[in-house]
């Protein structure tokens, strides 16, 4: 390639885990010095300058009485100073029985918290007879507590079938500390396996390929292999009444029997889907694909365990208008799992590039209005985080300052929205065929692995040396402003079109009944919208709250039953608009939704906007359903309406 710069193995090492960066890095001719990332990640404990997992080993019982997972967990490491005499892991809510090395000697431990937000440290005295690349075996036994966050422990009447208890897990951003003491931090990637044994009638599937099923007594056992390198963000684990239905040639399906017709026809398009992605992204390198439908407590859309990723039962309408959800995932395949953001810092990496990829998907799958209309959304999200956090706030950029804070306690639509207006913005720039140039280069280049900024940057200016002339690289960083779109707080700093025709009457729609003259004349073009431009519709009357009289929403509910719509996005967007303008006839099937749902898209703005309402009814409404949701939404919903005890 033109103009690349030699790169040895010893710098190859050095840039994924020292963060080592020159000042005469490509990236600088575009960004200047930028923020600094001699620091591997600061959300975790662990000295991952001097010692690094290759390999974990889970070693788990399933306790349903007691509500934890206990046994050991050993680490394949390897030394990368000489005279290691110190191990840091991250280690939170964790009870430690006992650590041995690999031949049997037991070292001594103790636990310090330097940064609450991110949990303890827990620190390993080990003998100074290692030596430098020496490869040995750390065995911790353990088990988990009440307080963890990562696991969600399920009463039977929680689940579909009502008949056998159920748990799964969510260690995305730093919670895998809270179900194993390991280097807890996407700078690490390493392969894992695992033994779990839970009772003989729970079915257990875990982000790894089940390698043998066998009974033990009472127990079932179960063993897994990971042979792909993974963050620890993406060890996941599910236990219940489970089965597991095939979809396509390598995707399927695993949620509870009594869930699984309604799951097998909504993601009929899933192989589909699949196979768009691989068409222009690079080789799948997970070997299937298979997507859990989880009970209602799951917190989240979606997430990308690989080979098991998880979804909330919110995806599965009866329409398949929410399998976007689905799509999303499927592209996290490439951008997340095989390239991974090194810190959390570096978030959009994951997040705006498979935002980017799952709208290519849809727009080579549906069309280009359904991709104008999903960005157009997208967007419109965006501004709403904004404005939440401030123009000024750090949040709001692409590469924020967390200052020790939780990772998790700043996610947004930013990293999703903003990035991918960045990445759009720049495919606008080179064009749809060379970005997708661009994307099969950086992702060959970096598979495996876990990059910052900087070696995207680079990479760029790589390619736009390689394939374009003088004069157009020239006109083409004349037109991307990489520090802006990175480093600045606030709205991105180039406002993309998204417009339709169906979009802009949707909107007009709205406009039309909040000028409360009564039903329009063409309001009946809404019965032929698809969801996301019924979503519009909806965000429009929001982004007007203050125009929306208690009459103007009794006419729109008389015309679209919106109270009772089936599609939770509709209705979410819906109860949060009547809360704002007091239209208090929909609160008791508000009350009903918060007790349906446990997704925190859908949870948090409406307590919010509950809290505004009536502060005593929030409260009431969360200690009635808190029951069902998530350890994390517990939290996040807490701190929403009691600030001081969350």
């Amino acid at each position: 390639m033109k103009g690349t710069v030699a790169v040895t193995v010893a710098a190859l090492f050095l840039v994924a885990f020292l963060g080592y960066y020159s000042e005469t890095s490509r990236y600088t001719e575009v960004v200047g010095t930028g923020v600094s990332e001699g620091v591997i990640d600061n959300s975790t404990n662990a000295n991952v300058h001097e010692v690094v997992t290759k390999h974990l080993h889970l070693n788990l019982t399933l306790d349903f009485d007691e509500k934890v997972a206990k046994g050991t967990a050993t680490l394949t490491m390897e030394a990368l100073v000489e005279g290691l005499d110190q191990i840091d892991l991250d280690a939170r809510y964790l009870e430690i029985m006992e650590i041995k090395l690999q031949d049997g000697q037991t070292l001594d431990y103790k636990f310090d918290e330097p940064n609450p937000n991110i949990g303890p440290k827990l620190s390993i005295a080990v003998p100074k007879t290692i030596q430098k690349n020496e490869v040995f075996n750390l065995t911790i036994g353990y088990s988990t507590t009440n307080k963890t966050l990562s696991l969600n422990w399920l009463e039977p009447e929680q689940t579909a079938g009502n008949t056998l208890p159920y748990v799964f897990t969510h260690c995305e951003a730093i919670d895998c500390r809270t179900l194993a003491p390991l280097q807890d931090t996407p700078s690490v990637k390493s392969t894992y396996s695992a033994l779990i044994r839970s009772p003989k009638d729970i079915k257990v599937y875990m982000s790894a390929q089940n390698l043998e099923d066998w009974t033990e007594g009472d127990s079932r056992v179960t063993s897994f292999e990971m042979n792909v390198p993974i963050p620890s963000y993406l060890i996941a684990l599910v236990a219940g009444d489970l089965e597991y239905r095939k979809l396509g040639r390598n995707t399927g399906v695993i949620t509870e029997p009594i869930f699984m017709e309604k799951c097998v026809n909504e993601l009929s398009e899933l192989q589909d889907s699949l196979d768009v992605a691989e068409s222009f992204l690079t080789k799948y390198e997970w070997g299937v694909y298979n997507i859990v439908i989880l009970p209602p407590s799951f917190p989240f859309g979606g997430m990308e365990n690989p080979l098991l990723t998880f979804a909330s039962p919110a995806i599965i309408v009866g329409d398949k208008s929410q399998v976007n959800v689905a799509t999303h995932e499927v592209a996290h395949s490439w951008t997340g799992n095989l390239v991974t953001n090194r810190n959390w810092e570096n978030f959009w990496l994951n997040e705006g590039f498979t935002k980017w990829s799952e709208r290519a998907i849809i727009r080579k799958q549906r069309g280009e209005e359904f991709y104008l209309v999903s960005a157009a959304l997208g967007n419109s999200s965006l501004y709403g985080d904004l404005e939440l956090y401030g123009d000024d706030s750090t949040f709001t950029s692409l590469h924020p300052n967390y200052e020790g804070a939780n990772p998790y306690d700043t996610f947004s639509r930013v990293p999703y929205e903003k990035g991918f207006l960045f990445l759009t913005h720049i495919q606008n720039v080179i064009g749809n065929d060379n970005f997708e140039m661009f994307l099969i280069i950086y992702l060959d280049k970096y598979r495996m692995t876990s990059i910052t900024y900087t070696d995207f940057i680079d990479t760029f200016l790589e390619f736009i040396e390689s394939y374009f002339s003088d004069q157009e690289r020239k006109n083409i960083l004349s037109k991307i402003d990489f520090h802006t779109w990175i480093f600045g707080t606030g709205p991105p700093p180039v406002q993309l079109n998204f417009t339709t025709s169906n979009l802009e009457i949707s909107r007009k729609l709205a406009d039309d009944y909040l000028l409360g003259k009564g039903t329009p004349e063409n309001h009946d073009v809404f019965f032929d919208y698809f969801s996301l431009l019924k979503c519009i519709f909806l965000q429009r009357l929001i982004d007007r709250a203050e125009d929306a009289t208690i009459p103007i929403l009794e006419q729109i509910d008389i015309d679209y039953q919106l109270t009772n719509t089936i599609d939770p996005e509709q209705k979410y967007l819906w109860f949060q608009l009547c809360i704002m303008a007091g239209y208090d006839k929909v609160i008791p099937s508000v009350d009903e939704f918060l007790g349906q749902y446990g997704r925190q898209k859908y949870l948090l703005p409406l307590y919010r906007a509950l809290n505004g309402y009536d502060h005593d009814l929030a409260v009431e409404f969360f200690n009635k359903h808190k029951g069902m949701y998530h350890p994390v939404a517990v939290v996040n919903v807490g701190r929403i309406l009691n600030p001081d005890s969350y």
